[in-house]
């Protein structure tokens, strides 16, 4: 007569821990016994072996996939085999072979599958066809037969087995305002079981978050997508980071307020993903900048330029020493700012020189200090200003504002990254590059340089040259409200 043998169970003695762990301990040894039942038989791991071998000979699964046992086995191998899990994934049809083999859902059948969705997801070719298959397959039960985090999962199946249950999930925790491990704790899905579907539902918390902030609030979640871990784990986007969806919900979040992004949010965006401004063929860029469309660039551009704007002006008035240069400033500033305001400053390129430089880092802290390039020169420091139909160079001291209509190719503002560049460079030098250029036939207009003077003349002459290059500008928009008067009165409108 045969003997079945009794199921062993490893416990540890009553004595080494306190009753409650002793029984935690017996619970857990009698789940793991009941997943395990039949699995462990001589039939069923002859057959496991058989049909691992046929999968790595790439056998039709209709040949494989007959029987409860083989759907069994299906169900572990894809939790321990990548690569029959990647050769035969568990497609809407296999799904659907295994559903009709088990009209009363196996609860193996179902613990495993639960194991494989939430910790592959997004990864798996038809995430939504198991969470739509297990779902069926829980609500074909009556009452929950499951337990613990199981049996936790399973009250709250129309949440996680939804259309987008990690979106659902980061929802539900902003919501109820628990925290977001507690939240998934109530769920069924600690944080330490680790997955796809909790990275994603992670994700989706702080994207949620950062929606529902007030614009420039400080937040703790910035310091958290920032780390390495956070920003570089692979998006829902095909090829992409989460930090590309961090930056673009940041950039979403101010432009549909019709702001400009503040200083700390900037400061969060370039940490996340470096300054655009850098050299388009660098590293950093295309695997930063390039995946993002268009729009995104252009606006943070956009905003970057306001600030480089804000420390050249800086600058601009502390090398204003001269009684001339002192009153001189408020009308440069006002010239730059007005066109900023105005919606015309594309992107901008910052040049600093020695002394600029040095200033900068006395008074700036290394953290907030913008994307800049540096000069030869002792004193004269120079920013450039994309204005789309022309281009604009303003220095300190006595330099001239330069209007360009098109830049001639190889210049230094598109190829600033080489040393011993000057300020003549960006003046005269591009006048003469122009010059060269014109020769072949390559350029449009010649440049206009147009010299500070008092009594508004340098203010008429730029918005007159600007305006040669198609490029209309409202004087309003950039002379104070007494110089304005008198332009009318000189000039007209």
């Amino acid at each position: 007569m045969s003997r079945i043998r009794p199921p062993k169970i490893n416990l540890p003695e009553w004595g080494e821990m306190g009753g409650a762990d002793w029984a935690s301990s017996m619970t857990d040894a009698l789940e793991s016994l009941s997943r395990n039942i039949g699995t462990n038989s001589n039939k069923f791991l002859l057959r496991k072996d058989e049909i691992s071998r046929l999968c790595r000979k790439g056998t039709p699964l209709s040949r494989m996939l007959k029987t409860k046992r083989d759907a069994k086995i299906f169900a572990i191998l894809w939790n321990e085999d990548r690569a029959i899990l990647q050769a035969y994934p568990p497609s809407s049809k296999t799904l659907e072979i295994i559903h009709n083999l088990f009209p009363r859902p196996s609860l193996q059948i179902v613990i495993n599958l639960l194991d494989l969705f939430f910790r592959e997801y997004d990864h798996l070719p038809d995430s939504q066809s198991l969470s739509q298959t297990v779902r069926k397959m829980m609500e074909n039960y009556s009452q929950s037969p499951f337990v613990g985090d199981q049996g936790r999962i399973f009250d709250n199946k129309e949440i996680l087995f939804g259309p987008d249950g990690p979106r659902a999930l980061a929802r539900e925790s902003i919501r109820s305002k628990k925290d977001f491990e507690q939240a998934c704790f109530d769920k069924g899905l600690p944080i330490g079981m680790g997955g796809r579907f909790l990275e994603l539902a992670k994700q989706q918390y702080y994207l949620e978050t950062i929606a529902n902030l007030k614009i420039g609030a400080k937040s703790a979640i910035f310091s958290e997508v920032n780390k390495t871990s956070v920003k570089e784990s692979p998006s829902q986007r095909n090829g992409e980071f989460f930090g590309h969806d961090i930056v673009r919900a940041m950039i979403d979040r101010v432009s549909a307020s019709k702001t400009v992004m503040p200083d700390n949010w900037i400061q969060v965006v370039l940490s996340i993903a470096g300054d655009p401004r850098r050299s388009k063929g660098g590293g950093n860029y295309q695997r930063w900048w390039s995946p993002l469309e268009g729009e995104y660039r252009s606006r943070m551009l956009r905003w970057l330029s306001r600030y480089d704007l804000n420390l050249f002006l800086r600058v601009l008035q502390e090398s204003s020493t001269t009684d001339a240069m002192k009153r001189m400033f408020p009308a440069r500033r006002l010239f730059l700012e007005g066109l900023e305001k105005s919606g015309l400053v594309c992107e901008s390129v910052l040049f600093l020189s020695w002394s600029a430089e040095s200033y900068v880092k006395r008074s700036i802290p290394k953290s907030k200090l913008p994307h800049y390039n540096s000069l030869s020169d002792y004193d004269t420091s120079v920013i450039y200003l994309n204005l789309g139909k022309c281009h604009l160079i303003e220095g300190t001291h006595n330099y001239r504002l330069w209007l360009h209509g098109k830049l001639p190719p190889k210049n230094p503002i598109d190829f600033p990254f080489f040393s011993g560049l000057s300020s003549r460079d960006l003046g005269m030098g591009l006048k003469e590059q122009y010059e060269k250029a014109i020769r072949t036939g390559k350029q449009g207009p010649p440049p206009i340089g147009v010299i500070h003077s008092r009594n508004l003349t340098w203010q008429k002459n730029a918005i007159k040259g600007m305006k040669k290059f198609g490029l209309r500008v409202d004087p309003e928009k950039v002379l104070s409200a007494q110089d304005y008067d008198e332009y009318l009165e000189k000039f007209g409108a």
